[in-house]
């Protein structure tokens, strides 16, 4: 689907590193971590010092080797359960303002009916790649949102401790088609 709406429950931040470049198929990463801070694998180890989260660090020189991304757990109506979308390197800039906007306004992003919504971008070397552009619909009452936190708050052992989908980890998409963006100073 081209737009999900939903309500998102919780998110997290993770992190994929292939040391070869995408050649075809679903390869899982050398490296990954599903907290952004520690990563398994080779190189593996503490990810705010690895090389390979560096701005620049990816074989195009524009991006990190090391992709970050973030997982959203989104509430859909009707569903008892939330699903887990990939936001990929692209759309980390969109994400973090949109959660900074809705703090501006002390709305947590648990009190948001929010829009998902997929745009086609084309990297400098002509390769297509989509971004996730996120947009409130709508705030919900302060008693749906006390209903979602506690919602939230059950899940979120179970949730934290999951790790990373593996089709999520060996999406193309995650690995090739990014810019990337360079980490705020």
């Amino acid at each position: 689907t081209k737009s999900i709406e939903g309500i998102i429950v919780l998110w997290r931040d993770i992190r994929a590193y292939w040391p070869d470049p995408y050649a075809g198929g679903k390869t899982p990463p050398a490296c990954s971590s599903d907290d952004a801070v520690t990563g398994i694998g080779n190189p593996g180890g503490e990810c705010a010092i690895c090389p390979n989260a560096a701005f620049g660090s990816s074989p195009n020189g524009n991006s990190q080797a090391c992709k970050a991304m973030r997982m959203l757990f989104v509430l859909r109506p009707g569903q008892v359960l939330p699903v887990v979308i990939a936001a990929p390197p692209t759309s980390l800039k969109a994400m973090r303002k949109y959660f900074l906007g809705l703090a501006s306004q002390a709305i947590s992003f648990y009190s948001a009916v929010t829009s998902l919504t997929l745009e086609t971008a084309k990297n400098a070397g002509g390769i297509s790649y989509v971004e996730i552009r996120p947009k409130m619909v709508q705030k919900l009452s302060s008693d749906d949102t006390a209903q979602v936190r506690t919602y939230a708050e059950g899940l979120k052992p179970a949730l934290m401790r999951l790790r990373a989908p593996r089709e999520m980890m060996q999406d193309p998409l995650i690995r090739d088609g990014d810019e990337g963006e360079q980490p705020e100073t």
